[in-house]
């Protein structure tokens, strides 16, 4: 079955520019390993590959797939991007190739800006805006965004999705699985990383990015959270105005760190004023909400005059649960005390081995980790190294972290960068370890400590009472013979269509032996109708077992497998 990739002609158009794409760049080689040709004509006879493989002998294998990305468009831009955010799957190279996916297309023309707001509004944009630029300020493949003035004069930014983006992601999303699922089924080894886990990750993140009012709702949470501090500011977002497809939000007059001129235009006290509230901002978010900004980078954060710092686009967010953010801060203790068997334990407890590793070797790569950091002063440490290393860790053993988790890693990562832009001697240790050592003895207190022991002793006898009525089940239905136990095989799926296939070539091969003998008795007794004395059926034969011949010998060659 291909999944979720049978709904449209229109699927399958996209479908063949994509394979043609894949093709181009040089990947042909894997799509005749995931059968992907044979596959589509069996649901569409109509579809030919048309693309011709060309030569890129001069690029590498990451800048050929970031390349191919760009040429494909949004869906998977942003797949690159979120592959990006996954060093605990993807290897360092690509990492930094897909971290230059470029996301910049022309914009759509204002007339569409305005019905799309008229649509949303359900009245005129003239009626709600005083004043809006027809000229964006940014254009991406999923929005554009433009400035606007409310009624009273208020300044606000309006951010209107692309028309038609929701149909192609869609459709790209169900060739994603189909070729996830391929992956799985031809690739053995990529059933470690999940393709199909990934691709349904990957799912819900666009489909949150392209729905407005999750964004809506984090701004105001943000905004919220942030409101008593003057030097934090979180623009506010509209609700009235807001729906699916149009965000307004408060406009920020400030300048983004990637357009600082020279950094001596801050005093240097500003300069390390605003680099330890941007991080403490991100650490309170992650420590204090559970709800962090994903995408930190320096276009994302504003300078507003000299002592504030303000922070734009929370389209990608990142979540902790309260058992994860324990066993995060157990883990940081481990490291600052040194002590192999707690940091493999709650390692183990945040992630998740894919396949069985060498635990001894992954002990001795643990304790090399350890000392490497842990005898380090705060203001030797370098956090941001620190983190990439330990996320190669996690890929070396192939051990997976929840993706919000790799999120927060890549925050801090990327926040730290931010500060070190702003003032250079910047240490992010500095605002760091007193946060992770608040959170330590918060969940050292009595109180906290009886109340995590209540929760255990709840969901103890919880499921206490529930064992007697489950092994009665179980019982009763042993005894009346309605017991099933579920069977799932791995692997199984391409042996059993090499042996399909075998089998196919086999019945035609004897097919054909058994035309070409049976032709050869009605050519021999002259079987009629004849010509010139040759018996009619009887050439009709041979043709037909000489095409059938060449059409099993055509299927070997293409397959490579003789």
């Amino acid at each position: 079955m291909l999944p979720r990739i049978d709904k449209t002609y229109k699927n399958i158009r996209r479908f063949q520019q994509i394979l043609g794409v894949i093709i181009k760049y040089g990947f042909g080689d894997i799509l005749d390993r995931l059968k992907i040709e044979s596959s589509i004509e069996r649901g569409r006879k109509f579809l030919h590959l048309s693309s011709r493989e060309e030569s890129r002998e001069a690029l590498t294998t990451p800048m050929r797939i970031r390349m191919a990305m760009e040429e494909l468009g949004p869906t998977f831009i942003k797949l690159g991007q979120v592959l990006s955010t996954r060093p605990d799957l993807v290897p360092a190279e690509y990492i930094e190739e897909f971290q230059r996916l470029q996301d910049r297309v022309p914009g759509f023309p204002f007339e569409t800006v305005r019905e799309i707001l008229t649509d949303a509004w359900d009245r005129d944009p003239s009626e709600v805006l005083a004043s809006l630029d027809p000229e964006p300020l940014a254009a991406a493949s999923i929005s554009q965004v433009h400035r606007a003035a409310l009624q009273d004069g208020t300044e606000v930014i309006v951010k209107v999705r692309r028309p038609g983006v929701a149909k192609v992601v869609e459709a790209d999303i169900d060739i994603l699985y189909y070729l996830a699922h391929q992956l799985e089924r031809h690739f053995p080894d990529f059933g470690i990383a999940n393709p199909v886990g990934v691709v349904r990750e990957f799912e819900k993140v666009l489909t949150r990015e392209m729905d407005f009012t999750y964004e809506r709702n984090h701004l105001t949470r943000f905004h919220e959270a942030f409101a008593e501090d003057p030097h934090i500011v979180i623009p506010m977002a509209y609700w009235d105005l807001c729906a699916k497809r149009v965000l307004v939000e408060q406009y920020l007059a400030g300048e983004k760190v990637t357009n600082l001129g020279d950094p001596s235009d801050l005093l240097r006290s500003d300069r390390l004023f605003l680099a330890r509230k941007g991080c403490e901002a991100i650490l309170r978010q992650i420590l204090d909400l559970g709800l962090f900004h994903g995408d930190p980078h320096p276009g994302n954060v504003l300078i507003i005059g000299h002592d504030k710092i303000g922070f734009l686009d929370f389209g990608i967010v990142g979540r902790l649960d309260p058992q994860t953010r324990e066993a995060l801060v157990f883990l940081l203790s481990a490291i600052i005390k040194r002590d192999l068997d707690r940091f493999v334990r709650y390692l183990l407890v945040i992630g998740t081995p894919l396949a069985a590793f060498d635990r001894r070797s992954f002990r001795n790569d643990a304790l090399l980790f350890i000392d490497t950091y842990a005898g380090l002063g705060k203001h030797r440490l370098e956090v941001g190294t620190m983190l990439a290393q330990f996320l190669e860790l996690l890929r070396l053993y192939k051990i997976q972290i929840p993706p919000d988790l790799v999120l927060l890693i890549k925050a801090i990562i990327t926040i730290e960068g931010v500060g070190l832009m702003l003032y250079p001697p910047y240490n992010i240790m500095e605002t760091l370890e007193p946060y992770v050592m608040r959170l330590i003895n918060r969940q050292l207190q009595p109180t906290e400590l009886a109340g995590r022991i209540g929760r255990y002793a709840e969901e103890t006898l919880f499921f206490a009472k529930r064992i007697p009525g489950d092994f009665g089940e179980t019982l009763r239905q042993i005894r009346e013979n309605k017991l099933e136990i579920g069977f799932r095989h791995k692997g199984l799926d391409a042996l059993a269509s090499t042996m399909e296939r075998a089998v196919n070539r086999l019945a035609l091969a004897i097919f054909a032996a058994a035309l070409i003998l049976g032709s050869s008795l009605i050519i021999r007794y002259r079987v009629g109708p004849t010509f010139r004395g040759i018996s009619i059926p009887g050439v009709a034969g041979f043709v037909l077992a000489f095409f059938i011949g060449v059409w099993v010998a055509v299927g070997i060659l293409r397959s490579k497998r003789l």
